[in-house]
């Protein structure tokens, strides 16, 4: 098989990660755990040439490499894995150089969108992931063939290119050509497979900790793997590629064992089983200084898009005399599914929404990086699920308003 895709320097400043991936070079990592042969295309410049050709991947001749060198390799700046990346070279460099076009004829091909250039496919069986928020372009626009083709695409994707809102409406403008099925991700909220039978829902899988840099490569990947290679039904595929996904986000780890099947798995509802049940997140901490109004902004961005309806007392109410605000933020938590507290530096108001949180049996979700096992004694004794790594606190908040 032909893995097509970017091969990026990828940089977490909060997570402290640093590496040599992109979609393509992670997924034939991936991948090659699966497959004994592989090829594959990328963009590379001549100071990253070596990481890829001394790799033991292609020492050892499981994979093929076909290069093709450009003046500066892209990097992808992240704050946090849930921010959006600083791009370097920008998107206006990009967009103004012209790089030479793969063109890759196999019988199964995984194709990634390219920033800093195009593939010409001609192909079996292909899935294609586009990879691009603001433009994505459809597989047959440049030309490339396919036999069947199984396309993956994010929510803003799947709108673009079919120019409608709902999931429900975009059966007709993605199912074009030999478009066998469209998978929409909802990221933990699972996703949707749009065929020409109709759409199902899937689940996403539940994981004690959450790394969300790679996730929709390692999807694309072990979806091309299970209905390409495998032959496997497309809703099996999915199915497979969301667990190896919670495994991957889970430890960061590009090998995973090939029986990683046998795992016990904790799926959630889907989005068609929640989207119109009353689900309420509430957002407990200070905003009295820049630093504090920054965090909670930063939560309040990263919950919205999920069909959540999102309480930040800073946001819906403000700043104001005891007698203002206080019954206000308490009703806020009487009608909440769930709370989640940022609770370094121990704000005497965030503790007290904490405690009453919980005495309403409220699930609380707390992302605490700088405070004692002793500070914490309490909300771990009251059931807290207490958290250090900001994604996974963003996600497990998610994850408990949809099971609620």
């Amino acid at each position: 098989m032909t893995i097509v895709g970017g091969t990026y320097l990828e940089e977490s400043v909060y997570d402290n990660w640093k590496e040599l991936y992109g979609s393509g070079w992670r997924a034939t990592k991936f991948l090659s755990h699966f497959v004994e042969k592989i090829k594959f295309c990328t963009y590379i410049d001549k100071n990253y040439l070596s990481v890829l050709e001394y790799d033991p991947l292609v020492s050892s001749g499981s994979v093929e490499l076909d290069l093709k060198e450009i003046n500066k390799t892209l990097s992808f700046k992240y704050f946090n894995t849930l921010s959006s990346p600083k791009i370097n070279p920008s998107l206006i460099d990009l967009n103004n150089t012209k790089n030479e076009i793969f063109n890759v004829s196999d019988d199964v091909v995984l194709r990634f969108g390219f920033l800093e250039g195009d593939v010409k496919v001609n192909s079996k069986k292909v899935v294609y992931d586009p990879q691009s928020s603001h433009s994505p372009k459809l597989y047959f626009d440049n030309g490339s063939i396919a036999d069947e083709l199984l396309m993956v695409l994010n929510l803003n994707e799947a709108k673009l290119l079919s120019g409608k809102n709902n999931i429900e409406d975009m059966q007709d403008s993605l199912l074009v050509k030999t478009t066998v099925a469209v998978v929409v991700k909802l990221g933990p909220l699972g996703g949707a497979i749009i065929s020409h039978e109709g759409i199902k829902y899937y689940s996403a899988y539940r994981t004690d900790n959450v790394f969300s840099i790679g996730t929709g490569d390692i999807f694309a990947t072990m979806l091309c793997y299970y209905w390409a290679i495998k032959n496997e039904t497309i809703e099996k595929s999915v199915e497979n590629a969301s667990k190896a996904v919670s495994v991957y986000s889970s430890s960061k780890c590009l090998y995973i064992e090939d029986n990683f099947l046998d795992n016990k798995f904790n799926n959630l509802p889907t989005y068609n089983n929640i989207k119109n049940k009353e689900k309420n997140i509430y957002i407990a901490g200070p905003f009295f200084n820049m630093q504090q109004r920054w965090l909670i902004e930063e939560i309040r961005n990263n919950l919205m898009g999920y069909n959540i309806e999102i309480f930040s007392p800073f946001h819906n109410i403000g700043r104001g005399l005891a007698s203002e605000v206080v019954h206000k933020d308490i009703e806020g938590i009487n009608q909440s599914k769930v709370m989640l507290a940022a609770l370094d530096g121990l704000d005497s108001g965030t503790i007290f929404e904490i405690g009453y949180a919980r005495a309403k049996n409220i699930p609380v979700v707390i992302y605490v990086e700088n405070e004692s096992e002793e500070d914490l004694k309490m909300m771990e004794g009251t059931g807290c699920d207490i958290e250090s790594n900001y994604t996974t606190a963003i996600y497990k908040t998610i994850w408990y308003a949809l099971e609620n």
